[in-house]
């Protein structure tokens, strides 16, 4: 009876882990094998492991994905393949492992216009950090306000996006934003949905003012206006936002503005001299 005598290993020019890429998201990354052969006896298993100690379990199969250890950090496969004469060699990849998304916090947001609200010309900024410890962001943040692209500055990891309001496109009322990030092994952030805390009031409130009561008043006497606003106009009126338009002689002072809702009394202290 004849035996074939083989001593000579088989050849695996190369593995790549996820296509070649440097990061992956995946426990089960792709597996591409290069080129493998055995000359004498042929290809007659192949084996995944972390190690390049020859296995104890074979397939006849070859793997089309590799496994690796849940914990972020640099994973390397190996992939071993033996010929029928039991000859073994092995090629190996290594790849970063990242399951850990990106994080945000937001710091302040701020307006232009009176707190707590915005008008045309006006601009709402959103400044916030980003944390990402593993394979980096994906690029810059994305980030919306008032559901419109905000304009996005700064570097890794602070950040600020801005929208200047115009215009009649967007919605009136509360004004929300939104963030979004991924990073480059593909986690993508849990997106940032919510109110800034700031309203959006582009329309002047309509406003009459009732006559003086009384009509006529002495040095010291008080006189009160009645203001009233639109029925949903949402207003502030301090004393220092009155002004009095005076004629001949008469002086007065703007005393007090009380109310809520769409109605203030305003009140005046008339002074001394003729007029109104």
């Amino acid at each position: 009876m004849a035996v074939y005598l083989d001593q000579t290993p088989p050849v695996i020019d190369s593995i790549l882990l996820a296509g070649g890429a440097d990061y992956t998201g995946s426990l089960s990354p792709s597996l591409t094998i290069g080129s493998h052969y055995d000359s004498a006896t042929g290809i007659g298993g192949y084996a995944l492991s972390a190690s390049s100690l020859v296995p104890a379990a074979w397939n006849e199969t070859a793997p089309t994905a590799a496994s690796l250890a849940a914990d972020d950090g640099t994973k390397t496969v190996y992939l071993h393949v033996r010929d029928k004469a039991g000859n073994s060699a092995f090629a190996s990849d290594s790849i970063i492992l990242d399951r850990t998304p990106p994080g945000v916090a937001v710091g302040d947001i701020t307006t232009t216009g009176n707190p707590g609200w915005v008008r045309n010309d006006q601009t709402v900024t959103v400044n916030f950090s980003v944390t990402e410890g593993g394979s980096g962001l994906n690029g810059a943040p994305s980030v919306t306000i008032a559901g419109q692209p905000a304009t996005l500055s700064g570097t890794f990891p602070e950040y600020s996006a801005r929208l200047d309001f115009s215009g009649t496109s967007i919605p009136q009322g509360p004004v929300g934003y939104t963030i979004d990030a991924s990073d480059l092994a593909g986690n993508p952030m849990t997106q940032v949905s919510t109110s800034t805390g700031i309203t959006y009031d582009r329309e002047a409130p309509g406003v009459s003012i009732g006559s003086p009561s009384p009509a006529s008043a002495k040095n010291g006497t008080d006189v009160s206006c009645i203001v009233t606003y639109d029925a949903d106009a949402v207003v502030t009126l301090a004393k220092e936002q009155v002004q009095l338009a005076q004629s001949g002689t008469a002086a007065g002072a703007v005393k007090s503005v009380t109310g809520t809702g769409t109605t203030r009394t305003v009140t005046v202290t008339a002074g001394e001299g003729n007029g109104t």
